[in-house]
Order: C-alpha cells, then sequence, then structure tokens
C-alpha cells in the first residue's frame, strides 16, 4: 500500500496543504470550485503506484489559506504555476477536474514548459455555451434560494446521485462526515480523541487533545478505503480493553451487520458506556436492507442515532447528552467493506 503524506507549505504567499504519494514522472491533480485534495482520495493510491502524485487544496479550499481575494479561475493560474516551479520542481503532468480542468488549460497556454500532459475531467471553459440553469443561478436573486435549498435533503441527495455512478460511495461519504463531526465535538469539548479504523488494515491513533489531534483524524478518515476492511464486530471486541467506565466508545458505520450492535451490548455489561450512530443504507440505495438493524436498535438500553438520508443528517443526529468524561474514540467502518 502506497504511503501518503500530508504536507504544509508557504506558496505564492499562501499556507497551502497538499498530499504527495509514489514516485516517477509528476502528476498534479488539480480539484474544482468547492473541492479540495479529498477530491482524488480513491485515485491516488494506484495513481502513486506509477507517478509521482500531488494533489492540492487551492487557496480558499481545504484546509488551505482562505485569503479575501478574488477567486476566479485566471487567478489561480499564478499559484498552481508557483507550485509546480517550488514544490514539483518543473514540468508535470497536470489533471483538472470541472473549474479545475479550466484552470489546467489556463496554465499550459501561459507556460507549456511546465505541461506535459494535460488532463481535463467534466471540464469548464469548453466553448462558449453556459447552460441557461448556470446563468439564472448566477443572478442576485438566486443567492437566497440556493442558501436555503442547499440545505434541503432532497436537494442534497438530487445533487450527490447525479455525481457519483455508484450511489454507495454517498453513505461512506457521510460515514466519514460523521465521524469527523463527532471528534470535532470531543475536541471543542477539550476531551481526549482517539481513533480506530478498519479499512485495510487496523489503524489506531492514541487519545490526544487539540487541533493537530483533530488533524490527524481527518487526514485518516481521508485515506481510508472502502474495501478490505475487517468486520465491525470483531474489531469492537478486540478492541474493547480500551474502554472503561470514563472513556466512552462511539461507533460510526452503516454496516447492515447487527453483530456490531451484540457487541457493545457486550460492553456494557463491563460498565462501559457506549454510543452508536448508524448511517442507514437503505435511505441512500435502496437495494439495501437495514431491516434487521432496527430491530435490535428498538431493543438496545445505550444509545444509537439513526442518519436517515431522507431526513437530512442535522434532523437525525446530535450528541448533545455526551458525558462531560468522556473519550470519545469513533469507530470508522465503510459500507463497502463490510462482509
Amino acid at each position: 500500500m502506497a504511503v501518503i503524506e500530508e504536507q504544509f507549505q508557504t506558496i505564492g504567499g499562501y499556507a497551502t496543504y497538499y498530499l504527495t504519494a509514489g514516485s516517477g514522472h509528476p502528476l498534479v491533480l488539480v480539484h474544482g470550485v468547492g473541492g479540495s485534495s479529498l477530491t482524488f482520495r480513491w485515485n491516488m493510491e494506484e495513481l502513486s503506484e506509477r507517478y509521482r502524485v500531488y494533489a492540492l487544496d487551492l487557496p480558499g479550499h481545504g484546509r488551505s489559506e482562505k485569503p479575501d481575494i478574488r477567486y476566479a479561475a485566471e487567478d489561480s493560474v499564478p499559484f498552481l504555476i508557483t507550485f509546480l516551479e517550488q514544490v514539483v520542481g518543473g514540468p508535470a503532468a497536470l489533471v483538472g477536474v470541472s473549474a479545475g480542468g479550466l484552470m489546467c488549460a489556463l496554465l499550459a497556454a501561459e507556460r507549456p514548459d511546465l505541461v506535459t500532459h494535460l488532463v481535463m475531467v467534466s471540464s469548464a471553459g469548453l466553448g462558449r455555451d453556459i447552460d441557461w440553469g448556470l446563468r439564472l443561478l448566477s443572478l442576485p436573486v438566486a443567492r437566497p434560494w440556493l442558501e436555503n435549498a442547499r440545505r434541503e435533503p432532497n436537494v442534497i441527495r438530487m445533487s450527490m446521485r447525479r455525481i457519483v455512478h455508484d450511489p454507495t460511495v454517498i453513505t461512506e461519504d457521510v460515514v466519514a462526515a460523521v465521524a469527523a463531526s463527532v471528534v470535532k465535538l470531543g475536541i471543542e469539548h477539550k476531551r481526549a480523541v482517539g481513533y480506530i479504523g478498519a479499512a485495510g488494515g487496523r489503524q489506531v491513533l492514541n487519545a490526544d487533545i487539540g487541533d493537530r489531534q483533530y488533524h490527524r483524524v481527518l487526514t485518516e478518515l481521508a485515506l481510508a478505503q472502502p474495501a478490505g476492511g475487517e468486520v465491525i464486530a470483531n474489531v469492537i471486541i478486540a478492541e474493547v480493553r480500551r474502554f472503561d467506565r470514563n472513556r466512552t466508545p462511539v461507533v460510526v458505520t452503516a454496516s447492515t451487520d447487527p453483530g456490531w450492535i451484540d457487541a457493545l451490548h457486550g460492553m456494557t455489561e463491563r460498565g462501559v458506556r457506549p454510543i452508536a450512530v448508524f448511517v442507514d443504507p437503505a435511505t441512500f440505495d435502496p437495494s439495501r436492507d437495514s431491516s434487521a438493524i432496527h430491530q435490535r436498535i428498538r431493543e438496545m438500553a445505550f444509545p444509537i442515532y439513526v442518519v436517515d438520508f431522507n431526513a437530512g443528517i442535522s434532523e437525525g443526529f446530535s450528541l448533545s447528552e455526551l458525558p462531560p468524561s468522556s473519550l470519545i474514540s469513533p469507530e470508522l467502518r465503510w459500507v463497502a467493506a463490510n462482509p
């Protein structure tokens, strides 16, 4: 398995976050507006088998600095040129997605000496025609509607399903988002937070406090793969020794195997107070059956929160009553990894 490393560096005057992996001909991955290096998290490992891969967060995106500047495609070209010269050290193959494709094309036109190959994926800027829907959304009167609509579950669901081929990927991303929110909650309440992952081998981060720990966990969540993991019930049983009355395991999963509920119930018999968040895959993908989980949830005494995509995450998930002495240790499991 390739080693994916995170980097922070000042580039073009802005604190910039980026990921690197592999060796060989340099390949730079450029996301679109509203994206980040996470756009490419499932591509980096395979690409790194042949290339030296860079996936960056453009200024104003992801974990990079967010300066008060104009954000237009052409304004990103000088930054990308500096990135190639300062970080990559010379010409590279460029892959741009959406607006990132337009940025890469503009860069290639201005500095062809820095571009060996140009790949534009669903790129903006090809031709003069602009969809009428996009034209309408650019009007000032559309902004209030956009601000409200983007919070509506139906709008979010429709948008997400239009941009992915496999609907189970939506479930996996929500599992990661919920796990990240649990970690953030613990950090904000000055709790020590740990992480146990089991996708593609066991990953363990010992409990710690502060923003650096939050970023460590985010990196693990970003790089987790949705296949090749262990059965979640087995992981819970194997890691039970880490928890006691003062340490609360928070399990975040989309697994439809009720064995994980039984494993958590076993913890309660030792005085441990578990919390579970079940991201219901049946509300994302109608071919999934989660009825067995719902039956077991009604039988359990410990709290199990259900994230229902039809109801919306904010309505279905709250951890406001988190025990004050808790050590939050979220267990992330990707739905596709569950046998």
